[in-house]
């Protein structure tokens, strides 16, 4: 199941790809990126499947995050 966890972070950084109209400047620091992320994740719909294993277990959930033209957010897991 190792080769899931490129998978989820591509599915969790798709929010800010999407918002992001210019190159990520490679000299950000940390801090900056995740309060992008974060903006990003309140601004944006989506949808995913989180997967998590651990000790020999496999949990699957579906996450779906809409946001309204008003601006209020839905999420259903």
């Amino acid at each position: 199941m190792r080769g899931a966890w490129p998978i989820v972070f591509v599915g969790l950084a798709g929010p800010l790809l999407a918002a992001e109209s210019t190159p990520l400047d490679v000299s950000q620091d940390g801090v900056a990126l995740l309060k992008k992320m974060a903006s990003a994740s309140r601004r944006l719909n989506y949808s995913g499947t989180f997967v998590y294993q651990h000790a020999g277990q496999n949990e699957t959930s579906r996450i779906v995050h809409f946001v309204n033209p008003a601006g209020g957010e839905f999420e259903k897991l």
